[in-house]
């Protein structure tokens, strides 16, 4: 049916046409615009019909309503603000190595992850409007496609990535030390090279991808990570590790699946970056040189520990540590697990060495401080644990190369933001009161509420405006003051001044 002559002459848009949709209700009368003309050989040029901008409805053009997300006017502001006020540096190397869109895009997401738990790909959209990281970081695209764009495309740029690792590592002082360390997440993925059966599958009964991790330990956060396949042991992405991220500078602590034979090449490269490594305790070495013959104590925080030292040539140097308390515990440990067995000859050999640990290393350093580095390796531990519980990224949600490695980036980013939101409520002393969720949790509920002169606080607790403070986050209010009775002062008149 033709579209009826009152319908057609009603005002609207140049080069439109008005199609009859064959439905009923108030938008029957479509208004199209003219898109391009086709060539048919042999006949006349036909128009071809483009999107839909509006409707004939009640003999006047109503333009279609454009799709697009509004922006909310209440938004959540404590742990945007936390996130966004240690992530400043992060901002700067992203700058270095990518476009300004993509680097503010790459730390929303970064920031967005930090502060909601387990947010998916398809919420970032909705949680970048409803906090304030939108107000940070204004005008950022991250919906679901846009995510997954960006995510592959890190992928596929990955020297950007080696560029942004490296600018951190060149930053380590010679006299940090540096734990390195792998952790296994789940991928079972069909359509990426780095899934594969590690040798915890066998327990696990899913596929894995590895992730390697290099630690600070004295600025208590991640230097640098790379993503490798999960049947790739920790001794040969060791080298390579080293080599891509160019660490150069201080002391490595490593355990005993990261063996300095594996990476000798570039540690003679780097002569101002050490290791240090434990050794089996069946190594040849310790019985060669006498290291369970200890010939000293250190002071620990808990205890004394014995303690030896010895240079083994090659610029090499043994160091070696036993703790009484652990010993018997070992003792006691085996003892426990033969049952009703026991032989001699195999409790003599294992007795001395219970409680003990011995250390490999290329730099000649004071017992205390070697005993010390190791025992501080276990914050890498910690960065995992929150990893993995805190920020719930035990799983890729990726399926190609690209998209492993690029979210990967990502989270590395997230966990980097996450330790420093840690630190800084440690420092407030907010941990003293509560658990890290449960103070995120609270600062996400300080909301900030658009007004005509911008967004302004919306009413809050007492105690949350105390978090606030202490962290930073809003400037203490003004004491009230002080209240006074009406009227003028009364003067004080001195008793010898007074007349008779």
């Amino acid at each position: 049916m033709a579209v009826p002559e009152e319908i057609r002459k009603v005002e609207r848009p140049v080069n439109t046409v008005v199609v009859d949709s064959k439905r009923n209700g108030p938008k029957r009368f479509a208004v199209h615009a003219r898109k391009l003309t086709k060539y048919v050989r042999g006949g006349n040029p036909q128009p071809s019909n483009g999107a839909v901008i509006g409707h004939i409805i009640g003999g006047r053009f109503v333009p279609a309503a454009k799709k697009c997300e509004e922006a909310s006017e209440v938004k959540a502001f404590g742990g945007a603000a936390l996130s966004w006020s240690v992530s400043q540096d992060l901002l700067s190397d992203l700058y270095r190595c990518y476009d300004a869109s993509e680097a503010r895009e790459i730390l929303a997401i970064a920031l967005l992850r930090a502060t909601r738990k387990g947010v998916t790909d398809r919420r970032l959209s909705a949680k970048y409007r409803e906090t304030y990281v939108s107000e940070f970081l204004p005008n950022v695209g991250i919906s679901k496609n846009t995510v997954s764009s960006l995510i592959g495309k890190l992928g596929m740029n990955y020297s950007k990535i080696v560029a942004f690792m490296r600018l951190r590592t060149a930053r380590v002082s010679a006299d940090h030390h540096v734990a390195i360390d792998g952790m296994l997440k789940q991928d079972s993925s069909d359509t990426n090279d780095l899934s594969n059966y590690s040798f915890k599958s066998r327990v696990r009964g899913c596929d894995e991808v590895s992730v390697l991790y290099a630690y600070d330990i004295e600025e208590r956060e991640p230097i640098c990570c790379k993503v490798y396949p999960g049947n790739m042991i920790d001794a040969v992405s060791y080298r390579s590790f080293i080599s891509e991220n160019n660490i150069e500078k201080g002391l490595i602590i490593d355990d005993k699946g990261f063996p300095f034979r594996c990476a000798e090449k570039e540690f003679e490269a780097r002569p101002q970056l050490g290791f240090l490594t434990p050794l089996r305790r069946n190594d040849r070495r310790i019985a060669k040189h006498g290291m369970l013959s200890f010939s000293g104590r250190i002071k620990t925080d808990e205890a004394y520990v014995l303690c030896r030292k010895e240079g083994i040539g090659s610029g090499r140097y043994l160091y070696s540590f036993k703790d009484p308390h652990t010993a018997s515990k070992e003792e006691a440990d085996y003892l426990r697990r033969l049952g009703g067995g026991f032989s001699e000859e195999d409790y003599g050999k294992r007795k001395d060495g219970f409680g003990t640990i011995v250390f490999e290393s290329n730099m000649d350093l004071p017992p205390e401080v070697v005993y010390k580095a190791y025992a501080d390796r276990w914050l890498i531990e910690l960065t995992f644990r929150q990893y993995k519980s805190v920020l719930m990224l035990d799983k890729t949600r990726a399926q190609e190369n690209t998209s492993v490695i690029g979210t990967e980036f990502i989270d590395f980013l997230s966990t980097v933001v996450t330790g420093r939101m840690m630190r800084r409520m440690e420092e407030a002393k907010l941990l003293d009161e509560g658990s890290y969720g449960d103070v995120l949790d609270d600062l996400n509920s300080a909301l900030k509420i658009k007004k005509e002169g911008g967004f302004v606080f919306s009413a809050m607790n007492p105690r949350l405006i105390d978090m606030l403070e202490r962290l930073g986050l809003k400037k203490p209010e003004a004491a009230p003051r002080e209240k006074r009775k009406r009227g003028r002062p009364r003067k004080n008149v001195s008793p010898a001044s007074d007349h008779v």
